[in-house]
Protein backbone atom coordinates (compact mmCIF):
# COMPACT_ATOMS: atom_id res chain seq x y z
CA UNK A 1 0.00 0.00 0.00
CA UNK A 2 1.36 3.41 -0.97
CA UNK A 3 0.66 6.34 1.36
CA UNK A 4 0.93 9.77 -0.15
CA UNK A 5 1.82 12.93 1.75
CA UNK A 6 -1.78 14.10 1.61
CA UNK A 7 -3.10 10.82 3.04
CA UNK A 8 -0.47 10.86 5.78
CA UNK A 9 -1.34 14.45 6.70
CA UNK A 10 -5.04 13.55 6.93
CA UNK A 11 -4.33 10.49 9.09
CA UNK A 12 -2.14 12.52 11.45
CA UNK A 13 -4.72 15.30 11.67
CA UNK A 14 -7.38 12.79 12.71
CA UNK A 15 -5.11 10.98 15.17
CA UNK A 16 -3.62 13.99 17.01
CA UNK A 17 -6.16 15.95 19.03
CA UNK A 18 -6.06 19.67 18.49
CA UNK A 19 -4.97 21.87 21.37
CA UNK A 20 -7.60 24.40 22.28
CA UNK A 21 -6.31 27.84 23.14
CA UNK A 22 -9.27 28.83 25.26
CA UNK A 23 -9.35 31.94 27.37
CA UNK A 24 -8.50 30.99 30.97
CA UNK A 25 -11.18 33.28 32.38
CA UNK A 26 -14.50 31.50 32.84
CA UNK A 27 -17.47 32.89 30.92
CA UNK A 28 -20.44 33.54 33.16
CA UNK A 29 -23.67 32.79 31.28
CA UNK A 30 -25.97 35.73 30.64
CA UNK A 31 -29.68 35.32 31.14
CA UNK A 32 -32.35 37.80 30.01
CA UNK A 33 -33.78 37.90 33.53
CA UNK A 34 -30.36 38.60 35.08
CA UNK A 35 -30.27 35.32 37.04
CA UNK A 36 -26.50 35.05 36.65
CA UNK A 37 -25.70 34.50 40.33
CA UNK A 38 -26.96 30.92 40.55
CA UNK A 39 -25.39 29.89 37.22
CA UNK A 40 -22.09 31.68 37.64
CA UNK A 41 -21.20 29.91 40.91
CA UNK A 42 -21.23 26.59 39.05
CA UNK A 43 -19.14 27.90 36.16
CA UNK A 44 -16.56 29.72 38.28
CA UNK A 45 -16.09 27.01 40.90
CA UNK A 46 -15.88 24.23 38.30
CA UNK A 47 -13.31 26.09 36.19
CA UNK A 48 -10.88 27.19 38.89
CA UNK A 49 -8.78 24.98 41.07
CA UNK A 50 -10.86 23.30 43.76
CA UNK A 51 -7.79 21.35 44.92
CA UNK A 52 -5.76 24.48 45.64
CA UNK A 53 -6.06 25.80 49.17
CA UNK A 54 -6.59 29.53 49.39
CA UNK A 55 -5.44 30.10 52.96
CA UNK A 56 -2.94 32.95 52.62
CA UNK A 57 -4.69 36.21 53.45
CA UNK A 58 -3.31 38.94 51.23
CA UNK A 59 -5.44 41.99 52.02
CA UNK A 60 -8.62 43.21 53.68
CA UNK A 61 -10.44 46.32 52.54
CA UNK A 62 -13.15 47.85 50.41
CA UNK A 63 -13.97 46.59 46.93
CA UNK A 64 -16.10 47.95 44.12
CA UNK A 65 -17.11 46.86 40.62
CA UNK A 66 -16.76 48.29 37.14
CA UNK A 67 -17.81 47.54 33.59
CA UNK A 68 -21.55 48.22 33.55
CA UNK A 69 -22.48 51.40 31.71
CA UNK A 70 -19.06 53.01 32.08
CA UNK A 71 -17.54 52.21 28.68
CA UNK A 72 -15.18 49.43 29.79
CA UNK A 73 -17.13 46.56 28.20
CA UNK A 74 -15.01 45.21 25.32
CA UNK A 75 -12.09 47.56 25.99
CA UNK A 76 -8.56 46.21 26.34
CA UNK A 77 -7.35 45.69 29.89
CA UNK A 78 -3.80 46.28 31.08
CA UNK A 79 -3.03 42.60 30.47
CA UNK A 80 -4.16 42.86 26.84
CA UNK A 81 -7.38 40.85 27.25
CA UNK A 82 -10.73 42.31 26.32
CA UNK A 83 -12.79 43.20 29.38
CA UNK A 84 -16.07 41.31 29.68
CA UNK A 85 -18.32 42.25 32.56
CA UNK A 86 -19.88 38.75 32.53
CA UNK A 87 -16.54 37.00 33.09
CA UNK A 88 -14.79 36.46 36.41
CA UNK A 89 -12.22 39.25 36.10
CA UNK A 90 -10.81 41.78 38.53
CA UNK A 91 -8.35 44.66 38.75
CA UNK A 92 -5.64 44.68 41.41
CA UNK A 93 -2.78 47.19 41.82
CA UNK A 94 0.17 44.77 41.89
CA UNK A 95 -0.75 41.06 41.63
CA UNK A 96 0.58 39.42 38.43
CA UNK A 97 -1.89 39.08 35.56
CA UNK A 98 -3.58 35.69 35.49
CA UNK A 99 -3.33 35.16 39.25
CA UNK A 100 -6.45 33.41 40.50
CA UNK A 101 -7.61 34.85 43.81
CA UNK A 102 -10.38 33.99 46.20
CA UNK A 103 -12.54 36.91 47.31
CA UNK A 104 -14.58 36.63 50.51
CA UNK A 105 -17.20 39.13 51.65
CA UNK A 106 -16.46 39.67 55.35
CA UNK A 107 -20.06 40.62 56.13
CA UNK A 108 -21.94 37.78 54.40
CA UNK A 109 -19.10 35.22 54.03
CA UNK A 110 -19.92 34.83 50.30
CA UNK A 111 -16.90 33.83 48.22
CA UNK A 112 -15.87 33.48 44.58
CA UNK A 113 -12.74 33.02 42.47
CA UNK A 114 -11.57 35.42 39.80
CA UNK A 115 -8.55 36.12 37.65
CA UNK A 116 -6.50 39.35 37.80
CA UNK A 117 -6.68 40.92 34.33
CA UNK A 118 -6.35 44.66 34.92
CA UNK A 119 -4.75 47.33 37.09
CA UNK A 120 -6.73 49.38 39.56
CA UNK A 121 -8.67 50.52 41.48
CA UNK A 122 -7.55 54.11 41.34
CA UNK A 123 -9.43 55.17 44.45
CA UNK A 124 -7.33 55.44 47.62
CA UNK A 125 -9.76 53.61 49.88
CA UNK A 126 -10.29 50.54 47.64
CA UNK A 127 -8.16 47.43 47.21
CA UNK A 128 -9.99 45.66 44.33
CA UNK A 129 -12.24 46.36 41.36
CA UNK A 130 -14.25 43.38 40.17
CA UNK A 131 -16.43 42.64 37.17
CA UNK A 132 -20.22 42.68 37.45
CA UNK A 133 -20.40 38.86 37.48
CA UNK A 134 -18.14 38.61 40.54
CA UNK A 135 -19.86 41.57 42.18
CA UNK A 136 -23.23 39.77 41.99
CA UNK A 137 -21.70 36.79 43.82
CA UNK A 138 -19.78 38.71 46.45
CA UNK A 139 -21.62 41.97 47.06
CA UNK A 140 -25.12 41.19 45.84
CA UNK A 141 -27.00 44.44 45.21
CA UNK A 142 -24.48 46.63 47.03
CA UNK A 143 -21.98 48.62 44.98
CA UNK A 144 -19.11 48.35 47.46
CA UNK A 145 -18.27 46.08 50.36
CA UNK A 146 -15.65 44.92 52.82
CA UNK A 147 -13.74 41.93 51.43
CA UNK A 148 -10.70 39.75 52.05
CA UNK A 149 -8.40 38.54 49.26
CA UNK A 150 -6.81 35.09 49.56
CA UNK A 151 -4.06 33.63 47.36
CA UNK A 152 -2.94 29.98 47.13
Amino acid sequence: MIITKTTLALLLAMAVPSIAHADDTPKVPWHPNQHIVRMSKKVINKKFFKSATYTHLLQKGMASFYGVGDGFQGARTASGKRFDTYKAMCAHPYLPFGTVIKIVNLKTNASAFCSVADRGPFSKNRILDMSYAVKKLILGKAGTGLIAIYVP
